[in-house]
């Protein structure tokens, strides 16, 4: 497991109070963020004998940058899929978040979830389809874990879905207003980001980095099933923000209507050896 290094311009209190007042963009300029890099690429971000933390899971309060070199930011760059969703009324055979989803009439809905988001392959490739396999459906699960929601994965065949199913999935017993995703259109762009630096994603996203405000659960981080690393598999963020990179803008704050933790993000991670596995949530 590679070592760890966090950049917080300021540090939250316990009693769950944003660091700045104001609306959604001015708190999450406060918000903390930790990266796993590694050491030597990391210790190019800070100055000699300002020190790098010790321990995987040791927060660094603040610390003076080095503007890193194009080298540097390459070393550690991860491609990311932002998918910026908009309001619309996408069908099922499109890629969208809480739209209606590919679902055969005969298969029951898992539950209790929340439909999120449905992704084809066509539309992103870069997602780790099994074999076979062209359609990724992702629901959201309440109380699911101790870091938060939890979610079910299901990877499948579009061509196999001949009777699709004309009703939603039912709603859990305890419903909760927060988990309820609004249909949105995407519109994905590719980005290259970088760990502590302006191209971090701040929105709805396949792939790249995440944040880490509440600590980094790295013994949740090896897949229990074959030992193999578990990497981000998508992002699903409360709010979405512009990005320089990207050609599309986000048109509204909060186009899905969701909210996660304290204004944060949904991670899931799915096994980089066989993403069938048992995924990780985790609720920053």
């Amino acid at each position: 497991m590679r070592d760890t290094i966090a950049a917080q311009s300021c540090v939250k209190p316990r009693g769950g109070h944003e660091c700045a007042p104001g609306g959604p963009l001015a708190r999450w300029s406060g918000r903390s963020r930790k990266s796993t890099v590694d050491r030597e690429v990391a210790s190019k971000f800070v100055l000699p004998g300002e020190g790098l933390p010790t321990r995987q899971t040791r927060f660094v309060r603040s610390f003076r940058f080095v503007q890193p070199t194009n080298a540097d930011l390459a070393s550690v760059a991860l491609p990311a899929m932002r998918l910026h969703p908009a309001p619309g009324q996408p069908g099922v055979d499109q890629s969208h978040i809480g739209g209606p989803l590919l679902w055969p009439v005969d298969e029951p809905w898992p539950g209790p979830a929340y439909s999120a988001l449905q992704l084809y392959r066509k539309d992103f490739p870069s997602l780790p389809f099994p074999r076979g396999t062209d359609l990724l459906q992702v629901f959201v699960c309440p109380g699911g874990t101790l870091d938060g929601p939890g979610a079910t994965v299901v990877w499948r065949a579009a061509a196999e879905v001949t009777d699709v199913t004309a009703e939603p999935p039912p709603r859990p017993r305890f419903d909760d207003e927060h988990f309820h995703a609004k249909p949105c259109l995407l519109e994905p762009c590719r980005i290259d980001e970088h760990p502590l630096s302006a191209t971090f994603a701040q929105g709805c996203k396949v792939g790249g980095w995440t944040t880490w405000f509440g600590g980094e659960p790295h013994h949740l981080l090896r897949c229990p099933e074959c030992s193999a690393v578990r990497r981000p598999l998508i992002g699903l963020d409360t709010y979405e923000f512009p990005h320089d990179s990207c050609g599309h803008q986000p048109k509204t704050v909060n186009p899905v209507g969701w909210k996660f933790g304290s204004l944060g993000v949904l991670y899931v991670f799915a096994c980089s050896r066989n993403p069938r596995h048992p995924v990780m949530t985790f609720e920053d």
